[in-house]
């Protein structure tokens, strides 16, 4: 479809720079971090939300952390627990909860001699814990034996009671909270990793960019390929009309 079209240089590094400035201020203690923090809050000036992110800061697993969007009140929301990392954060439309993948603790494989590279075809839980949570106590498990994206996401939320997901098979499902109940919406035609969805289910797109169109969503749904894009970790706009 012609109306799909990759964000251009200068969105990239803007979106990049948000990313990074998110990060920055929650220990500004250096004239860099400083600048950082003073950009931030400029930019966040009369703006509220959340930000998140997966980090080593706590000096052990790797764990979901926000902060609000001006960089205050920063918290480690996902909990402590032996044996799994936590990755792949997704806040939720509403702001309210944030959507991550529990792994097993990284280790060497034969691909990849680094633990946890981006590039490892991870499985594992996807869980829901509330963005204002400081001990992860409200962390849920909701669907098992997910798989990441091929790089660190595995998820997309359609709305504020519904996610996309990939199951063990590859193939992509929609998770309803509400119901607890899990529906599939295709059959990815590759055997490795898998695809996530635009919120209307019309289109999906994976890993490494390609991009499909989903016909007759459902049990018996299948995808078309549309393009195949440079780079990896494919996403899509929420109004379904990008793919970047």
């Amino acid at each position: 479809m012609s109306s799909f079209k990759r964000f251009d240089t200068v969105s990239i590094e803007l979106l990049a720079l948000v990313l990074a400035l998110s990060v920055s201020p929650v220990n500004a203690s250096g004239s860099r971090d400083a600048a950082a923090l003073q950009a931030i809050q400029e930019f966040a000036a009369g703006r509220t939300g959340v930000v998140c992110w997966c980090s080593r800061r706590n000096g052990g697993a790797v764990r979901i952390w926000a902060c609000d969007f001006d960089g205050a009140n920063l918290r480690q929301v996902s909990p402590n627990e032996s044996g799994y990392e936590h990755i792949a954060p997704l806040i939720r439309p509403d702001g309210t909860a944030t959507l991550y993948l529990r792994t097993p603790t990284f280790v060497n494989t034969s691909q990849h001699s680094n633990p946890g590279s981006f590039y490892d075809d991870f499985t594992g839980d996807l869980v829901l814990v509330d963005a204002d949570d400081t001990d992860g106590s409200s962390a849920r498990a909701l669907v098992a034996d997910c798989r990441s994206i091929f790089e660190w996401r595995a998820a997309a939320w359609i709305d504020n009671d519904n996610f996309a997901y990939i199951g063990q098979d590859h193939d992509g499902y929609v998770y309803t909270i509400s119901t607890q109940e899990s529906r599939k919406i295709f059959n990815y035609p590759r055997d490795a990793y898998g695809a996530l969805p635009n919120p209307q289910l019309s289109h999906c797109i994976d890993g490494g960019n390609r991009l499909y169109r989903i016909d007759n969503p459902g049990p018996g749904g299948t995808c078309t390929q549309l393009h195949d894009y440079d780079g990896c970790q494919g996403s899509l706009s929420r109004d379904g009309t990008i793919a970047y």
